[in-house]
């Protein structure tokens, strides 16, 4: 765990969670290299929210690693085998542990192809807005 220390959780830690707290980009690039898995947002429905984009998953995702989230991904609207979407429901974790448990298990060693994520380039995403103010200033001129 990243970007929480020990004393934010108010219960006993399991033995296979480590907590490393607020860390800089060298300090925890190490340790993404070794993750087999990421968790990205898992209570949007608290915020009554379905659907986001969140940068976490972003950079889970440049980092190549796979990862579970629980909600709908603006930029992943698909199916994808290095991508677990749990319900957006208070329950997600407890209801899903078996397919957590065999994504987890399929994933180790696996890194997310490049061309998946390629799309989230914000060069490629600034083109195609560009694109799409052209094209209605195109249509609003006609």
């Amino acid at each position: 765990m990243i970007g929480h220390a020990t004393d934010d959780f108010g219960q006993r830690i399991p033995d296979n969670v480590q907590v490393h707290g607020v860390l800089t980009r060298p300090a925890y690039e190490p340790i993404l290299a070794r993750a087999d898995v990421a968790i990205g947002s898992l209570a949007m429905h608290r915020n009554g929210m379905d659907e986001g984009s969140p940068l976490k998953l972003r950079e889970y995702l440049a980092y190549g690693i796979p990862s579970i989230i629980g909600y709908r991904d603006t930029d992943f609207p698909g199916e994808y085998p290095w991508l677990l979407r749990l319900p957006n429901t208070p329950d997600n974790v407890a209801i899903s542990l078996d397919d957590i448990r065999r994504f987890v298990t399929r994933m180790r060693g696996v890194r997310v192809p490049r061309e998946a994520v390629e799309h989230l380039d914000v060069r490629r995403k600034e083109r195609k807005r560009l694109d799409f103010m052209e094209d209605v200033l195109a249509n609003a001129r006609r």
